[in-house]
Protein backbone atom coordinates (compact mmCIF):
# COMPACT_ATOMS: atom_id res chain seq x y z
CA UNK A 1 0.00 0.00 0.00
CA UNK A 2 1.44 3.26 -0.93
CA UNK A 3 1.22 6.25 1.62
CA UNK A 4 1.00 9.29 0.31
CA UNK A 5 3.34 12.40 1.06
CA UNK A 6 1.07 14.70 2.25
CA UNK A 7 -1.13 14.35 5.55
CA UNK A 8 -4.80 13.97 6.05
CA UNK A 9 -6.19 17.70 6.86
CA UNK A 10 -7.51 18.02 10.02
CA UNK A 11 -10.91 19.05 10.59
CA UNK A 12 -10.08 21.94 12.66
CA UNK A 13 -8.30 23.47 10.00
CA UNK A 14 -10.72 22.59 7.59
CA UNK A 15 -13.16 23.94 10.03
CA UNK A 16 -11.71 27.09 10.34
CA UNK A 17 -10.40 27.56 6.55
CA UNK A 18 -14.52 26.90 5.80
CA UNK A 19 -16.15 29.37 8.01
CA UNK A 20 -13.29 31.98 6.85
CA UNK A 21 -14.19 31.61 3.20
CA UNK A 22 -17.68 32.70 3.80
CA UNK A 23 -17.35 35.18 6.27
CA UNK A 24 -15.16 37.00 3.61
CA UNK A 25 -17.46 36.27 0.70
CA UNK A 26 -20.39 37.55 2.53
CA UNK A 27 -18.49 40.99 3.06
CA UNK A 28 -17.41 41.50 -0.36
CA UNK A 29 -20.99 40.88 -1.05
CA UNK A 30 -21.93 43.16 1.37
CA UNK A 31 -19.54 45.81 0.16
CA UNK A 32 -20.33 45.29 -3.49
CA UNK A 33 -24.36 45.29 -2.58
CA UNK A 34 -23.87 48.31 -0.32
CA UNK A 35 -24.74 47.48 2.61
CA UNK A 36 -21.66 47.97 4.72
CA UNK A 37 -20.75 51.58 4.67
CA UNK A 38 -17.33 53.55 4.08
CA UNK A 39 -17.80 56.98 5.31
CA UNK A 40 -14.13 57.81 4.77
CA UNK A 41 -12.13 57.21 1.49
CA UNK A 42 -9.41 55.47 3.50
CA UNK A 43 -11.84 52.82 4.20
CA UNK A 44 -12.14 51.33 0.74
CA UNK A 45 -8.77 49.28 0.61
CA UNK A 46 -8.73 47.65 4.28
CA UNK A 47 -12.08 46.52 3.84
CA UNK A 48 -11.94 44.50 0.26
CA UNK A 49 -8.29 43.85 0.90
CA UNK A 50 -9.36 42.48 4.21
CA UNK A 51 -11.59 39.59 3.02
CA UNK A 52 -9.56 39.12 -0.06
CA UNK A 53 -6.91 38.07 1.86
CA UNK A 54 -8.90 35.79 3.70
CA UNK A 55 -10.42 34.07 0.87
CA UNK A 56 -7.14 33.67 -0.84
CA UNK A 57 -5.36 32.27 2.63
CA UNK A 58 -8.22 30.00 3.31
CA UNK A 59 -8.17 28.43 -0.01
CA UNK A 60 -4.12 28.03 0.38
CA UNK A 61 -4.65 26.60 3.68
CA UNK A 62 -7.09 23.63 2.15
CA UNK A 63 -4.74 23.10 -0.20
CA UNK A 64 -1.93 22.76 2.65
CA UNK A 65 0.39 25.27 1.56
CA UNK A 66 2.47 26.29 4.34
CA UNK A 67 3.05 30.16 3.69
CA UNK A 68 -1.27 30.86 3.71
CA UNK A 69 -1.48 30.18 7.51
CA UNK A 70 1.49 32.49 8.10
CA UNK A 71 -0.07 35.02 6.34
CA UNK A 72 -3.75 34.73 7.94
CA UNK A 73 -1.92 35.17 11.27
CA UNK A 74 0.42 38.15 10.50
CA UNK A 75 -2.77 39.78 9.38
CA UNK A 76 -4.56 38.78 12.06
CA UNK A 77 -1.95 40.15 14.13
CA UNK A 78 -2.04 43.47 12.16
CA UNK A 79 -5.42 43.77 12.16
CA UNK A 80 -6.34 44.72 15.32
CA UNK A 81 -3.32 47.76 14.66
CA UNK A 82 -4.84 48.83 11.85
CA UNK A 83 -8.08 49.33 13.54
CA UNK A 84 -6.62 51.26 15.95
CA UNK A 85 -5.13 53.71 13.81
CA UNK A 86 -7.75 53.80 11.51
CA UNK A 87 -11.21 52.93 13.12
CA UNK A 88 -10.90 55.73 15.82
CA UNK A 89 -11.31 58.84 16.02
CA UNK A 90 -8.62 60.65 18.03
CA UNK A 91 -10.65 61.60 20.89
CA UNK A 92 -9.70 59.41 24.08
CA UNK A 93 -13.27 58.09 24.13
CA UNK A 94 -13.18 56.59 21.09
CA UNK A 95 -9.74 54.96 21.41
CA UNK A 96 -11.09 53.49 24.72
CA UNK A 97 -13.98 51.66 22.94
CA UNK A 98 -11.68 50.70 20.39
CA UNK A 99 -9.63 49.19 22.49
CA UNK A 100 -12.43 47.18 24.28
CA UNK A 101 -13.81 46.12 21.39
CA UNK A 102 -10.01 44.93 20.41
CA UNK A 103 -10.35 42.32 23.25
CA UNK A 104 -12.87 39.70 21.62
CA UNK A 105 -10.64 39.79 18.28
CA UNK A 106 -7.74 38.93 20.55
CA UNK A 107 -9.41 36.40 21.66
CA UNK A 108 -9.57 35.08 18.18
CA UNK A 109 -6.48 35.55 16.85
CA UNK A 110 -5.25 33.48 19.86
CA UNK A 111 -7.70 30.64 18.68
CA UNK A 112 -6.75 31.02 15.13
CA UNK A 113 -3.04 30.49 15.80
CA UNK A 114 -3.50 27.72 18.75
CA UNK A 115 -5.33 25.98 15.49
CA UNK A 116 -2.96 26.92 13.23
CA UNK A 117 0.17 25.80 14.77
CA UNK A 118 -0.71 22.73 16.63
CA UNK A 119 1.03 19.44 15.80
CA UNK A 120 -1.57 18.06 13.71
CA UNK A 121 -1.42 21.27 11.66
CA UNK A 122 2.16 21.65 11.78
CA UNK A 123 2.18 17.88 10.07
CA UNK A 124 -0.32 18.49 7.48
CA UNK A 125 1.69 21.50 6.50
CA UNK A 126 4.94 20.53 6.20
CA UNK A 127 4.26 16.61 5.39
CA UNK A 128 6.21 15.02 8.29
CA UNK A 129 4.55 11.99 9.77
Amino acid sequence: MLQSSKQIRPISITVLCWILIVLSCWVLFSLIKGNISLSKPFQYLPKLVGPIILLVCSIAMLKGLNWARYLLVMYLICLPILILIFGADKSELSIKRVLIAMLPLLIIVSAVGFILFRREANEYFIGKS
